[in-house]
């Protein structure tokens, strides 16, 4: 009983470590996005997506792209309209030590497209982004 009890207690064990191993090829992730420009005192929402390729098991090329807007308005007619639209990409180190929780740490570098309309009259600028 002892033999076996032991055996089967080192096959239990020799699963475990192998499983926690595999590191996913591809990372794929999107949601929802808070932006705050602390100049402008203005809060913008919107979406954001994001690929992901690990090229071992703990770094990753990641490439990411995001739009923000909000809109203002005078009784309901809207006349300011402004959007920031983001194009990154950087390196992401990440353990996948549990199999249901990876956590990571990246660095983003990229563009940031802002773009206003303000009575139809539109304007336009790009700026260079970092996203610790």
């Amino acid at each position: 009983m002892r033999v076996i009890l032991l055996v089967s207690a080192m096959a239990l064990g020799s699963v475990l470590p192998a499983m926690a191993q595999n590191t996913p090829a591809v990372d794929l992730a999107g949601g929802y996005s808070f932006l705050r420009d602390q100049e402008a005192e203005v809060n913008m929402h919107g979406w954001l997506a994001s690929i992901g390729i690990n090229l071992n098991s703990s770094v990753g090329l990641v490439g990411e792209i995001g739009r923000n807007t909000k809109s203002f308005e005078t009784a309901g007619i809207e006349f300011l309209e402004v959007g920031a639209n983001t194009f990154m990409g950087g390196l992401r180190f990440a353990s996948y030590a549990s199999s249901t929780i990876a956590p990571f740490a990246q660095g983003l570098f990229g563009a940031t497209k802002l773009e206003g309309n303000l009575l139809g009259l539109s304007e336009e600028v790009t700026e260079i982004s970092v996203q610790p």
